[in-house]
């Protein structure tokens, strides 16, 4: 996906591709329009662990008007004062649980642009827990 693209896409959700916080009050798309959730996959991950060593975490947000699928990590500085969010990728679980990524989105006609077509909103799974 275009960097631009991703940036424009996130800015329609209200987010930046990488946040610098400094507030201990602050979680990352923090809002009803999101659910956090961390996937079955990354926490038995060997990536995890490693993760771990560094103040690392991956997290996937889930806009929960549309079905997209943030996927960003959390980095805290070692002093423990400071955490940088980052987007890593954006994309859908389809109804057979197939994982997509996007390629554009478009909110109004409530469809994602994918490498293979078009899919509708109607088309992607809302819940987390299955991926």
């Amino acid at each position: 996906m275009n960097r631009d693209l991703r940036n424009a896409i996130l800015f329609d959700l209200g987010l930046n591709p990488v946040t610098i916080c400094k507030s201990p009050d602050f979680n990352f798309g923090e809002s009803e329009e999101f659910f956090h959730y961390t996937s079955k996959e990354y926490l038995c991950s060997q990536l995890r662990e490693t993760d771990e060593v560094y103040n690392i975490h991956e997290s996937v947000l889930l806009h929960k008007k549309s079905g997209l699928r943030i996927k960003y990590t959390s980095h805290e500085n070692y002093a423990g004062d400071e955490v940088e969010y980052k987007v890593i990728e954006l994309f859908v679980i389809d109804l057979i649980k197939n994982e997509i990524n996007i390629e554009n989105v478009d909110f109004k006609k409530r469809q994602f642009a994918t490498a293979t077509g078009i899919i509708s909103f109607d088309e992607v799974q809302y819940e987390f827990g299955n991926d």
